[in-house]
Formats: C-alpha cells, sequence, structure tokens
C-alpha cells in the first residue's frame, strides 16, 4: 500500500524548488526521485497537481504525494550486458559507462544495470559492498543518459579509498559536455 506525505512548507522552506523540498523529505529517497514523481503527475500543491519540478513553494503552501511503497532489496543478480573496461586489476575496474545504462538498480529499473553487468563480471563476492549491497562495486555514479568514465572496486577497502579521494576531491574528474544551440539561463 503507497503511503501518503502532506506537509505544509514552512516560512524558512519558502523559496525552494519543489524537487529539492520534496527530496528533503523522509519517504522520498532522492532529489532526482522527487523529480521522477512530479513529471509523473504524483504531486500536488494546494490540492492542484504541479507538474514543474522548478516551482518555488511558499510559506503555507500544502504539498501532497502518493508515495510508492518501496521495494526490497533483494541480491542483485548477474546480467551479460557488454561492459567497455578500460583498465582492470585486482583492486579496481575502470569502465566507459555508455549512455543509457543506469548504474544500480532503483525505483523502476532492477535489471539491466551496471551493477547487474558487474555482478556477471567478477561475481558478488568479488566486489566492494561499502554502498549495500544493491550497489556491488559502484563507488560513485552517473546518470542514466551520461556516459563517461567510472570507477568500480572489488572490495571494500578500495571501495572506501576511491570514495574518500572523490570526497576530498583529490581524485580529479572532470566533466565536457557538447551542446547544440541556444541553452536559456536556467535550463540544461
Amino acid at each position: 500500500m503507497d503511503d501518503r506525505l502532506e506537509q505544509e512548507v514552512s516560512p524558512t522552506e519558502a523559496g525552494q524548488r519543489l524537487d529539492a523540498w520534496l527530496g528533503s523529505r523522509t519517504g522520498v529517497p532522492s532529489r532526482s526521485a522527487a523529480a521522477r514523481l512530479i513529471e509523473e503527475g504524483e504531486v500536488t500543491v494546494n490540492g492542484v497537481p504541479e507538474d514543474s519540478k522548478r516551482y518555488t513553494g511558499r510559506a503555507g503552501d500544502v504539498i501532497a504525494v502518493e508515495l510508492p511503497e518501496p521495494a526490497a532489496a533483494g541480491p542483485v543478480i548477474g546480467e551479460p550486458i557488454p561492459l567497455d573496461i578500460r583498465f582492470e586489476d585486482e583492486y579496481l575496474i575502470v569502465l566507459s559507462k555508455q549512455r543509457g545504462l543506469v548504474c544500480h538498480p532503483a525505483h523502476g529499473h532492477d535489471s539491466g544495470t551496471l551493477a547487474n553487468a558487474l555482478v556477471c563480471h567478477c561475481g558478488i563476492d568479488h566486489l566492494g559492498t561499502v554502498q549495500g549491497e544493491d550497489r556491488p562495486g559502484i563507488v560513485h555514479r552517473l546518470d542514466r543518459d551520461t556516459s563517461g568514465l567510472m570507477l568500480a572496486a572489488k572490495d571494500d577497502d578500495t571501495q572506501r579509498a576511491l570514495q574518500n579521494l572523490i570526497r576530498t576531491r583529490t581524485l580529479d574528474r572532470r566533466y565536457i559536455a557538447l551542446v547544440h544551440g541556444g541553452i536559456a539561463m536556467g535550463e540544461g
């Protein structure tokens, strides 16, 4: 059964984008999950459906959403999904994630993920599980529609070390975007 979240925007929360406000509520796992709920028409503001994640809340607004029941996390099953491995040793894998591939199982994506491919390639017992049993080997993620190099860890110590390097910004990561046409301010 779904749970219903209904809360009033406080004066200190006024001005926050709807996806950010909703993503900070208990029961909504992330800002991107909040954006998905908004896009799917599951969110109302003062009883009226709101389909823009950019809506900025005002003090006293009543925001409501039906929260789907979280899926029970089960073991990630290996699937033979091709991996573009650029480097691999006994500790880690550097791979080029293709556009369209989800990094780990999540609502609406319980198979066909990078995690499933890593389990098939390495075996579940040869991947770090610091991020949880449902994210074997995953050190960081890239959005589904983003391609680029990623790291995967083959044990917990390597996974912690790589995550610490990212957290402290010791590991240098760069992003390049190719844009065609004009992009309006606040878009893209």
